[in-house]
């Protein structure tokens, strides 16, 4: 926000300063009271109350005061109309914040007022001409004689929108803040003697400086004359709040003509406690006290975690397909028996032998202790064959039968006999007598029988 400092002659603003203060009881003139002080905050929501706000008292026009929904109308209706508030109390050293909006129109001054009894002031003005605009600027000790300081700052549309307005009064500094920042800051270094310094009374409220009964200064600076015509023009206040930073004070008092803080005795015990002048002060009501911390309860530790062990997952075991099974070969050869030697019959190949149909019987002795050969019959061959100890061959058809059997008990010692057979005539032929073969076959070695046999029929 843009600041822009002007002078004003003290003899051009005069009449319009008359028209919002004065003082019927001027320390600077002998006349010394008592003033009520604060000692506090007040606040005051005329939202939520609509009602007149208690501790302040309408001291003009109080029939232009209603109380709507949107929080206390303050009207010009009229020529000579001025609605105005006044505290009861008194601060001493203090903070006033107020929500509203500024009365419209050319020649409407609306004011949030500081007024002290030997008339130091503190201001904030809207000309409601010039809604982009806020004044503030001050007083000292009536302001007749001397130039006196002020200043315009830019707002966002002063008469169509609620803002805050606040105004930090300390030993060491005023700041002026709207919607809770600073634009403006006058120091007691600065100033001198000229900066506003006794006890205080808030006053608010619009009043027709446009009037055209008022000096012409005074209605150039407010925008020009009032056209009634337009009526009515409402200056409106939603809340208040006013803080005393002389906290517990019960009274002020003048004790000389100086017109300074040093003359100002606080009776009721109350110390002037300001916030920094670089900061708005704290709201003093309010006992700040640390959040207590949080309430911790001690517990011990939890076991350390033990995973849960699950039992494995089924083991799925992929079984590898078999192996094919191993090549047969479209020919088996079967495994041979264990004493006999079969051939497959094979018509083509077969040699047919057919045993003659005249027995003979032939005795072969490897060692024979006897001259004379002994002829069997058929009925002790038969006896014979059916020992243990005799192994008989037989095959089909024109295979030979090979049947190696001992000696019968009137044969010598370690004599074998060997007979031949076929099985289609079931004759046994003695080793002497095989037919056309011309091989002898000898007892002790049935390895030669068998191959001799295959051999023949091969």
């Amino acid at each position: 926000m843009q600041v822009k400092s002007f002078i004003l002659v003290a003899v051009g603003f005069l009449p319009a300063a008359l028209a919002q203060t004065s003082s019927l009881c001027n320390p600077l003139k002998g006349c010394f009271k008592d003033d009520p002080a604060l000692g506090t905050t007040y606040t005051y929501d005329y939202t939520r109350n609509r009602a007149a706000a208690p501790q302040f008292e309408i001291v003009s026009s109080a029939s232009r005061i209603s109380y709507e929904a949107d929080g206390m109308h303050m009207r010009v209706q009229m020529k000579g109309d001025s609605p105005t508030l006044q505290s009861q109390f008194y601060i001493f050293w203090g903070k006033t914040e107020i929500v509203m909006k500024a009365g419209p129109g050319a020649g409407i001054v609306s004011s949030l007022v500081f007024q002290s009894d030997d008339l130091d002031e503190i201001d904030v003005e809207f000309i409601g001409s010039q809604p982009g605009n806020v004044q503030t600027n001050i007083f000292s000790k009536g302001n007749q004689d001397v130039h006196i300081y002020g200043a315009n700052t830019a707002v966002a549309d002063a008469v169509g929108v609620f803002h805050k307005y606040t105004v930090d009064w300390t030993p060491d500094a005023i700041t002026w803040y709207i919607d809770g920042v600073s634009v403006r800051t006058l120091t007691r270094a600065a100033l001198g003697d000229v900066y506003p310094q006794t006890p205080m009374q808030i006053k608010f409220g619009p009043w027709a400086a446009g009037d055209p009964s008022n000096a012409p200064g005074t209605i150039e600076w407010a925008g020009g004359e009032i056209d009634y015509n337009n009526a009515p023009f409402d200056m409106v206040v939603q809340s208040l709040t006013v803080t005393d930073y002389s906290t517990g004070a019960t009274k002020y008092r003048y004790k000389d003509t100086s017109g300074s803080s040093g003359s100002i005795e606080i009776v009721g015990g109350g110390a002037v406690q300001p916030p920094s002048s670089s900061a708005p002060p704290p709201p003093p009501t309010t006992t700040s006290k640390p959040p207590p911390p949080p309430t911790t309860t001690s517990k011990p530790p939890p076991p350390p975690t033990t995973p849960t062990t699950l039992p494995p997952p089924p083991t799925t075991t992929t079984t590898p397909p078999p192996p094919p099974p191993p090549t047969t070969t479209s020919k088996s050869t079967p495994p041979p028996p264990p004493t006999t030697t079969s051939t497959t019959e094979e018509p083509e190949t077969t040699t047919s032998i057919k045993a003659p149909e005249t027995k003979l019987e032939t005795s072969t002795s490897a060692a024979t202790t006897s001259d004379k050969p002994k002829t069997t019959s058929t009925s002790e061959k038969e006896t014979t064959s059916t020992k243990p100890t005799s192994t008989s061959h037989f095959v089909s058809k024109s295979t030979f039968i090979v049947e190696t059997r001992p000696t019968t008990s009137g044969e010598a010692t370690g004599a074998a006999a060997t007979t031949i057979a076929t099985a289609s005539t079931n004759e046994r032929l003695e080793s002497t007598n095989v037919p056309n073969s011309g091989i002898s076959i000898r007892a002790a070695s049935p390895l030669i029988i068998a191959i001799t046999a295959l051999f023949i029929l091969f």
